[in-house]
């Protein structure tokens, strides 16, 4: 059995895509869908088999109502380099604490 991932998994799986960026992707051949138990959205080209995953202001407000809800201490990010320019995706987890 080869457990080496795919060259497509390997060169995405090496790098960060955020929410700033998923509008460039949609324009070129990604369709956005939704994940309905996972509760974020990922992106998909079918000509290539390229799959995105990522998060956006829509999942990162259903996270941080988690957080408030179970009374957690806080939230934390892995790379807050792929937010937007005006900080889209760590205004929404501020808001939504500091209520």
């Amino acid at each position: 059995m080869n457990n080496q991932p795919s060259s497509t998994v390997a060169c995405i799986g090496m790098g960060v895509i955020g929410c700033g960026w998923a509008a460039h992707f949609l324009g070129q051949g990604y369709t956005r869908y939704w994940d309905a138990e996972a509760l974020v959205p990922w992106l998909y080209n079918a000509a290539t088999g390229i799959w995105i995953g990522y998060d956006d202001p829509e999942s990162l407000a259903i996270k941080s109502d988690y957080i408030v809800a179970e009374e957690l201490g806080g939230a934390m990010y892995w790379e807050l380099s792929s937010d937007t320019a005006d900080a889209e995706l760590l205004s929404v987890v501020y808001e939504t604490l500091a209520e």
